[in-house]
C-alpha cells in the first residue's frame, strides 16, 4: 500500500491522506474525518488502522481534517460547525471523484456522524455509512435499564470508576472541556424518514452503539422506529463493554474487525448499470460473515 498528502477545497485549504492498495479491487473510497477536536487520525489511531486494514482487502481510503482543525485552515466564511462540516465533505467526495470511482462509503463517530448524516441523505454518490454511536432517541426500555437496573449493572459501575480514576487503569484523566459539545437531533420522524430515503435508493447502513451513550440495549433501535424493515440494508450493533472512544484494545479489535468486514462486503459490489434501478436485489445479512477475532460479550441487532 502507499499514502500520501493530498489538499483539496477551496483554495487547497484542506489537508488529508489517501491510503491506497496496490491493487484496487472495492468499487467505493472510503471516507473518515474528525471526531470531535481530534486529528484525523482519529481517536487511538482508529481512522489510520481503518485505513490500512481496508487498503489490505484492496480499498482506497481518506481521512481528512475538517476546515479549521488539525492541518487544514478555516474557511473565510462564516458558517455554523455543521454547515462547515458538511461542505468540507462534499469538497472531499467532489475531489475524490475526479480521481476514482465516484462511489463512496462514509464513517463517523460521534460528532462526526453529524455531516455524515446529512451527506448520506442528500448525495447519491454514497453507497453506505457507518456511524458510530450516531443519533440516540430514547425508549421505556432505556429508562427502565439506565435508571433502575443501572445501579445493579458491574459495567455501569467499571465505566464510572474509569472516569472518577483514571490512572487505576492506565489512562489519562481526560480535560473537562473535550467531553462536552452540543448537537442538534433530527426529530424521529425525520430520522427515518432520512434512512427511509438512502436505502430506497440503494444505500446501506450501520449503526455501531457503545456503552457510554444512551443507547441502552439490544432492540433501542428498532423500538423508537415505526418501521420495522428496511430490506436487510440497516444493521445495528451494540458493545456494551465499550466505552466511546474504544479506549480498551479488545473492544476497539472488535469493532475494527466488525467495520472492516461491513465495508468490504458493501465497497466491493460492483455498481449497477446506469439504466437499472438501483435497488433491486436482497442483500447478504451482514451477520453471516464469520468475525476475525473471538469478540467479548455483546449484543447485536439487524433490520427485523
Amino acid at each position: 500500500m502507499k499514502e500520501r498528502i493530498v489538499t483539496f477545497g477551496p483554495g487547497g485549504i484542506l489537508v488529508g491522506v489517501i491510503t491506497e492498495p496496490d491493487e484496487i479491487v472495492g468499487e467505493a473510497v472510503v471516507v473518515m474525518s474528525n471526531v470531535g477536536l481530534n486529528h484525523r487520525v482519529g481517536p487511538y489511531r482508529i481512522w489510520v488502522e481503518l485505513a490500512r486494514r481496508l487498503a489490505r482487502r484492496g480499498i482506497p481510503s481518506l481521512r481528512f481534517d475538517v476546515s479549521g482543525l488539525g492541518d487544514s485552515e478555516p474557511r473565510a466564511a462564516l458558517l455554523s460547525d455543521i454547515d462547515r462540516s458538511v461542505l468540507d465533505l462534499t469538497d472531499a467526495l467532489d475531489f475524490l471523484s475526479e480521481t476514482h470511482v465516484p462511489r463512496f462509503v462514509l464513517v463517523g463517530l460521534c460528532s462526526g456522524t453529524d455531516n455524515t448524516h446529512i451527506v448520506a441523505t442528500r448525495d447519491d454518490r454514497v453507497i453506505g455509512s457507518v456511524f458510530l454511536d450516531g443519533y440516540t432517541y430514547l425508549t421505556t426500555g432505556h429508562w427502565l435499564r439506565k435508571r433502575v437496573l443501572r445501579w445493579v449493572s458491574v459495567p455501569h459501575w467499571k465505566r464510572g470508576l474509569r472516569r472518577r480514576f483514571p490512572s487505576m487503569f492506565g489512562l489519562d484523566r481526560m480535560n473537562p472541556e473535550e467531553q462536552i459539545f452540543s448537537r442538534e437531533y433530527p426529530s424521529r420522524d425525520q430520522f427515518e424518514a432520512d434512512i427511509t430515503k438512502i436505502v430506497t435508493r440503494g444505500g446501506d447502513l450501520l449503526y455501531v452503539y457503545s456503552g457510554e451513550t444512551t443507547y441502552a440495549y439490544r432492540n433501542q433501535f428498532w423500538d423508537w422506529m415505526k418501521r420495522k424493515d428496511f430490506d436487510g440494508m440497516v444493521t445495528v450493533e451494540h458493545y456494551p463493554k465499550a466505552d466511546h472512544t474504544y479506549t480498551f484494545r479488545a473492544e476497539r479489535e472488535v469493532m475494527l474487525n466488525r467495520l472492516e468486514r461491513w465495508i468490504v462486503q458493501v465497497a466491493g459490489r460492483k455498481a449497477p448499470p446506469a439504466s437499472a434501478p438501483v435497488m433491486q436485489h436482497p442483500r447478504d445479512r451482514m451477520d453471516s460473515v464469520a468475525p476475525d477475532v473471538e469478540e467479548p460479550e455483546r449484543s447485536v441487532s439487524s433490520s427485523r
